[in-house]
Formats: structure tokens, C-alpha cells, sequence
């Protein structure tokens, strides 16, 4: 304490007591008790308005005093928590100094105690860091910035993070950089990808600590970059599902195109620090497929060649794991094919030979074949409804050769030029259901024919309910019924035999009621009840249920009704549109394989085709895709033939349209040039 008195007026004096109570250095602050008293050497005073005030380094503590007793002293100020802030040294001096202001008469005119200054103790002011807030990742290195005030200061620095206290480091000057460990990602539950600790910084002078331990959070992130974090599998298994590709070909990571459905299944897959791993992908690269579970199937492959797998994990954190890659191959495949022909020969015409040219997949793996061809051919006497396997020299069959090129031979027995047939072949290998394909044999050339039943022209009739048969046996008429190919065709007229409009004069529009086109002149209940010349289409469900649409002969006014059960409607106009030019669509490319391309255009649900190889870059088999449902009403494959742009007509190439869209050229050669084109309806 220290005491300190002002001057004396009248006996009056002022006392000052200055008491330091408390010192911070973590606040940097030293705190005092001020009290301030007034005494009288027999003098007094009532009723008075005294102030005055302490100046206490920056700042004004007043007070007031209005009666004291003669010799006798009256307390004016006793306060405690008057704080002095230090310097960033510790250090303080603060200036204090006391005024009273009286009134006169009996009391004091002026007391003052003269400036003096208070220098309390110096603080060892404890360290701080500079950053308010850390952010740091698992396993990654974090820099911890500490500012100090002396410079023989050291400081131990520790971490706490969840239930975990640790040391991090002593005798540290100023900074420190340090890795977190990954062990306490466990303090964190298993789905969340942060946490929040505290970085404590204590103070040292020598062996002695300085001030209070500073606390700064921390803020850890779950790193995805982290190696440590990551989850991890050991590889991935393709295994084939198609159980007949994976007894065929027998060998790990080759497949087939079309017929592969490769499962693509994870090992030995771990998550990180508690993490459950709950994402998986794994996709063809550059193909557009994926899967995105375990054991997930990647579905059709409609390529070939040596095709790369991509996969990772994701755990609940979202942390993915390292990117495992694996190469297999898959071998192209395509459906059996074949393309034949058969003629009689010999002498009596009793003789059929075939000419076939065939191919199945090529499915060689290290000089092992794990395909196999197989050709039968069976013939039909009665139309194709039954068949008798005849195949004799014209049967093929091979574990090595996949393909045979216009291979000529006989089939077994003896075929009656009298009678026609049915000849079928069909072609099989190991992984497709076999495929039939039939060509007709007509009889020897027969003017006319007599039977019990019926007449043949140009056949010899066989007796199959038709009374009249017509080469090749397509045409066949019965009690004024029509066929073509066994399907009726219409009989009824709806234009006159030259294909010109049916003329009917003068007569009653409400009586045209057969659908067909007419020629109509003086024809009363037309519209306006113009008995002018006029185009009428008439459309008949029924009788009683017609529709009739008139345009006249001398405008392009247009007029419709309808006739439901027996009640006509009135003509009504048909409102005339501009007339719109149709633009043809133009035409559209497809790309394929091997130098091959197709031009298309859709006219009226036909498809207009170019098909171009100008020429062939490689020997060997390509393809083209046609948009989905073009080819939906194909029931089965269809084989053609189409010539090589060449003077030989001979020099062929086979064509295989099937109903997945794919056209498939069988035995390109390389440098030859294709220029094919053809139609077919969707």
C-alpha cells in the first residue's frame, strides 16, 4: 500500500491509499483497491456541495462530499477493480493525481494531491498463437505458429481430441510443424469426415511456466488424399455368367462378344478407421458401362478387342479408395450363318445338288479352337411339314475349319422330277441354338398336269387341296377364292379393270355405299346438290356405317360425311391447307467396321440403302447397326448375297440381316470395293 495527502486549507487535508490487489499475465493487467479520505482539524461543514475526482492514469473516478464533523475524517471513495493494462512487455506506469472542489466559507476552498506515478510489477506475459483457429487433415502435416513475448521463452505444446490426450512437442520456439495421427480417426463416428479438438500452448521462462495455457481449436478433416485413409480391396474377379460361354471357352478373362455377361466382384475390401464402405464401381472404360454394386453384372458387349476395367470403393466418409485396373478380352462372336443354293441335275433331273458357303465364330484361344461347325440337311416332300435328315455328302461338320466357301455336293437319294421339295439346311455351333434356313425345288419343267384333285400349270399338281396349282406353287385359286402363298387375296372391285374410277350416272349419292372410287354425274344428294361431275371415295364398315368424301372435278373444294346406322350427316367443307412442299429427308450415314458405311433414308416406312465399302481395309468379317426397330419384324436371320463392284459376277459377298439391327458382311476382302443397294419395310 501506499499512502499519499494532498495540501491543507483550513485544516482540511485529502488521503490517498493505493493498494495493488491482483496481477493477469494472461490478461496482461495489474488490478487496484483506490480509497480516499477527507479529515477536519476542528473545523466543520454542512449542507455544502463539494466534488471532485481521481485521476487514475486515463480515466476520471469522482466523487462528492456534502458535511463532516470537526476532527474527524469521512471516507470518499473505496473501491476495488481499477485495472491497469501493461504493455506488450509487462510493463505499466500509470500517472495519479486527486482533486476536491469546495465551496468555501466553513468548507475547504481547494485540496489537490500532486501527480505521482504508480509502476506496478512486470507481468511474464504467456504466449499466444497466431492463428485464433487450426484446420488440419489425418495423416497430413500441420504448422503450429506461436507468438511469444520474450524471446528466451520455449513452450510445450499438447492436443486433445475426443477421449485422446497427447503430447505433441517441448521446448518448441515459435513454430512446429506436426503430423496428425490417424490412429484417432476413430474418435469421430464412422460417417462423419471431421472432428474438433484443441491445441494447448504452455508458456516456459527457464524451467518456470509463464502465465496461464492458451487453448486454440482444431478443426480435423478426414483426408480423401490421405493413403492412410483410404479404403482398400485387394483386386477385382470377372467371373462369366453365361454358363455355356464358360464351358465352351474355359479360360479366365477372355469373353465373347454379345454372349458374355461379365460379374464384376470385389476382394477383400476393408474400410478405413471404423468406416463401413458402402459405394462400388467398376466400369469398361470407354464403353459406357458399368455396375455400381458388388457382384455387379456389366450387361451386353457389343465390342471386341482387349477392353480395360476400371474400379474403386467409396467408404460412408466418402473416401475413395485407389483406382484398380485389370485388361481382359473379348473375342467377337456372331450367329451361324449360311448361304445355299440347290438345283436337280443328272440325266432325269433326280439329282440335287447344293452349293453352301457357311461360317460360325472363330473362337481360338492359344492355338485351341473351342469352337465347332456343324451343317445338316434334311429334305420335305409335302410342303415342309415334315423332314428327313438327307444330307449325305452336303453335311459339314468340323472342330478346326469354322467357315466353307461355295462347297459343292449331292444330297442322298433319288428326287422325282414329278414332285417338288423342300430343301433345308441347318447350321449349328456351341453356343447358339441352331439356325434353319429352307429353299424350294420345284418340279421339271410340266406344261399341265391332271390329277383326281385338280390341275397343276406349270407343275405337276401334288394333290394339296387346291384345285388349281400355278408354279411354283405360290398361286392357287378354289371355288373363286384367291392365294397367294396359302393367303387369301381380295376379290372385291373398288376401281373399274383399268384402274380408273367406277362410273355411275345419274343416280342417288345415298345408295354408293361399297367402298371403292367412283365417277359421279347427275348424282342427286351430293353436296349443295350440285348435280356436276365429281371424285367420290367411299369407305364402308358396313352398310350402315359408310363415310364418303366428294371433290369436285372444277375446284379443289373438298367435302366429307358419314352415314351412322341409317342417318346421313350433312356434307361439311374441309378447310384447305397452303399446299406444303414435302422435302425428302435427306440422307443419313452409319458408320461401321473395316472401311464399311451405310447411306439411309426412311420414305413411308421403307428403308432406302447404300451399302459402301470403298474398299475393305482388312480381310475378314465387319458389321453395321441399324437403328433400334428397323429390323424388329425380321423373325429370323436373313442371308443374301451381293456382288463386289467387279466385272466377275461371281465375286460375291455374303450378307446377314438380323433382327437386332446388325447387318453382318461374312468374308470381306480386303482392297475390294461394295456398292450394294436395297429396300426393306419396318
Amino acid at each position: 500500500m501506499s499512502e499519499h495527502w494532498s495540501n491543507d486549507d483550513r485544516g482540511y487535508r485529502l488521503k490517498l491509499w493505493v493498494d495493488l490487489t491482483s496481477q493477469s499475465s494472461e490478461k496482461n493487467i495489474s488490478t487496484y483497491r483506490l480509497r480516499l479520505f477527507l479529515t477536519s482539524r476542528g473545523w466543520s461543514f454542512s449542507g455544502y456541495n463539494c466534488t471532485g475526482y481521481i485521476q487514475f492514469d486515463d480515466r476520471q473516478i469522482p466523487f462528492a462530499c456534502s458535511a463532516i464533523n470537526p476532527n474527524s475524517e469521512i471516507t470518499l471513495i473505496d473501491q476495488d477493480g481499477h485495472n491497469l493494462w501493461h504493455n506488450s512487455e509487462g510493463i505499466k506506469t500509470a500517472k495519479v493525481s486527486v482533486v476536491f472542489n469546495g465551496q468555501g466559507g466553513y468548507s475547504p476552498n481547494r485540496l489537490e494531491i500532486a501527480p505521482f506515478y504508480l509502476t506496478p510489477p512486470p507481468l511474464a506475459l504467456a504466449s499466444t498463437s497466431v492463428e485464433e483457429h487450426y484446420d488440419g487433415y489425418f495423416g497430413q502435416p500441420l504448422t503450429i505458429n506461436i507468438k511469444r513475448q520474450k524471446d528466451n521463452f520455449k513452450h510445450k505444446l499438447r492436443f486433445g481430441f475426443g477421449s485422446v490426450w497427447r503430447d505433441i512437442a517441448t521446448n518448441v520456439d515459435t513454430t512446429y510443424t506436426w503430423t496428425i495421427p490417424t490412429d484417432i480417426i476413430n474418435q469421430i463416428p464412422s460417417t462423419a469426415t471431421s472432428g474438433t479438438g484443441e491445441i494447448d500452448i504452455e508458456t516456459y521462462n527457464g524451467g518456470n511456466k509463464v502465465g496461464s495455457t492458451v487453448r486454440v481449436p482444431i478443426r480435423i478433416h478426414v483426408a480423401p488424399q490421405g493413403t492412410s485413409s483410404k479404403p482398400t480391396f485387394t483386386d477385382i474377379e470377372l467371373v462369366e455368367t453365361n454358363q455355356n460361354v464358360k464351358n465352351v471357352l474355359g479360360t479366365p478373362n477372355v469373353f465373347l462378344q454379345i454372349l458374355s455377361n461379365i460379374q464384376c466382384n470385389f476382394k477383400d475390401v476393408v474400410g478405413s478407421f471404423g468406416a463401413s464402405v458402402n459405394r462400388y464401381h467398376a466400369e469398361i472404360v470407354g464403353k459406357n458401362l458399368s455396375v455400381d454394386s458388388n457382384n455387379g453384372k456389366f450387361g451386353l458387349m457389343n465390342f471386341v478387342g482387349d477392353i480395360t476395367i476400371s474400379a474403386y470403393i467409396i467408404d460412408e466418409r466418402g473416401i475413395k479408395s485407389d483406382i484398380k485396373t485389370k485388361t481382359v478380352k473379348v473375342l467377337p462372336y456372331f450367329s451361324p450363318t449360311i448361304l445355299f443354293t440347290a438345283e436337280r441335275v443328272g440325266q432325269n433331273a433326280s439329282i440335287i445338288n447344293t452349293r453352301t458357303t457357311c461360317k460360325v465364330a472363330n473362337l481360338n484361344i492359344n492355338g485351341n479352337q473351342k469352337n465347332s461347325i456343324t451343317v445338316r440337311f434334311s429334305t420335305s416332300s409335302d410342303g415342309g411339314q415334315t423332314f428327313t435328315l438327307n444330307g449325305g455328302d452336303a453335311d459339314f461338320a468340323s472342330n478346326q475349319t469354322m467357315e466353307a466357301l461355295n462347297r459343292l455336293a449331292s444330297l442322298r437319294g433319288d428326287f422325282t422330277p414329278k414332285s417338288s421339295f423342300v430343301i433345308r439346311a441347318t447350321i449349328s455351333d456351341k453356343l447358339s441354338p441352331p439356325v434353319s434356313y429352307d429353299y424350294p425345288i420345284g418340279t421339271e419343267e410340266v406344261a399341265i398336269s391332271y390329277h383326281r384333285e385338280g390341275v397343276g400349270i406349270g407343275m405337276v399338281h401334288n394333290n394339296n387341296n387346291y384345285r388349281v396349282q400355278v408354279a411354283p406353287g405360290d398361286v392357287s385359286i378354289e371355288a373363286g377364292v384367291y392365294r397367294i402363298k396359302n393367303k387369301e387375296i381380295q376379290n372385291h372391285q373398288i376401281t373399274e379393270a383399268n384402274g380408273t374410277c367406277i362410273k355411275y350416272n345419274s343416280g342417288d349419292a345415298n345408295t354408293i355405299l361399297k367402298t371403292g372410287f367412283y365417277n359421279v354425274n347427275n348424282c342427286s344428294n351430293m353436296p349443295n346438290n350440285d348435280l356436276q361431275w365429281w371424285y367420290l371415295t367411299v369407305i364402308a364398315n358396313a352398310d350402315t356405317y359408310v363415310m364418303q368424301q366428294a371433290n369436285s372435278f372444277f375446284n379443289d373444294k373438298i367435302y366429307t360425311r358419314q352415314k351412322r346406322g341409317n342417318q346421313w350427316s350433312n356434307w361439311v367443307a374441309l378447310q384447305q391447307e397452303s399446299t406444303v412442299v414435302k422435302k425428302e429427308p435427306e440422307w443419313i450415314r452409319i458408320n461401321g467396321n473395316n472401311g464399311l458405311y451405310c447411306m439411309y433414308k426412311l420414305i413411308d416406312n421403307v428403308v432406302h440403302c447404300k451399302l459402301i465399302a470403298d474398299p475393305f481395309t482388312e480381310t475378314g468379317n465387319c458389321n453395321v447397326k441399324f437403328p433400334d426397330g428397323f429390323c424388329k419384324n425380321f423373325i429370323g436371320s436373313l442371308m443374301l448375297s451381293a456382288p463386289y463392284f467387279t466385272t466377275d459376277p461371281r465375286d460375291l459377298i455374303m450378307l446377314q440381316f438380323n433382327p437386332d439391327g446388325y447387318l453382318h458382311l461374312l468374308g470381306a476382302q480386303k482392297g475390294k470395293v461394295l456398292k450394294y443397294v436395297f429396300t426393306f419395310a419396318i
